[in-house]
């Protein structure tokens, strides 16, 4: 840890590798207080995440995955469920980027399939944080529209099935247009 500190007062803000390092540190202090799950260690941990949400030049999905692990610690370290419901909004916003970085629709799925539980976790936040139900169902449900948006509208080529059957790719058609 003393290394890291020492590395990471040795950098400018402008160095490119600086998001990088910043967010494995984060992610070290995580990995500590889930080991030793003291007042400390969490205080260290949420620290280093709340400056870590803050870098920029971090791959998408590595920011999404701090930002939902920095809203996991304000909830269970400080019990902070607003702070928690803000950076896991703020994980979602970052969503359609994360789902179209994906190289191939297989890539987008995975990604999609790994934060589909995002939607019920800031909805239960936003309760959590005495917000209105309606506020939180509005919260539900324009995350859950992120992920529907990108499973939905994404039209796979159906040149091979047409050439094959041309009925089913006529049915194929009529589905995506009802959807």
């Amino acid at each position: 840890l003393d290394q890291y500190i020492s590395l990471l007062q040795s950098l400018k803000e402008s160095d490119p590798e600086m998001g990088s390092i910043v967010t494995n540190v984060a992610e070290l202090l995580s990995s500590v207080h889930e080991i030793k799950n003291t007042p400390m260690t969490g205080k260290m941990a949420l620290s280093a995440a709340l400056v870590a949400v803050k870098m920029e030049r971090v791959e998408l999905r590595r920011m999404i995955d701090t930002k939902m692990k920095a809203a996991r610690l304000s909830f269970t370290v400080e019990g902070d469920a607003a702070a928690a419901c803000n950076l896991l909004k703020l994980a979602i916003d970052e969503l359609p980027g994360a789902i179209l970085a994906g190289m191939t629709r297989g890539d987008q799925l995975r990604v999609i399939k790994n934060y589909s539980w995002l939607p019920n976790h800031a909805a239960s936040f936003s309760i959590s944080a005495g917000n209105s139900p309606e506020e939180s169902l509005k919260i539900f449900e324009s995350s859950r529209s992120i992920i529907w948006d990108h499973l939905l509208n994404e039209r796979s080529d159906i040149g091979v099935l047409e050439n094959q059957h041309p009925g089913l790719a006529n049915r194929l058609r009529d589905l995506q247009g009802r959807l």
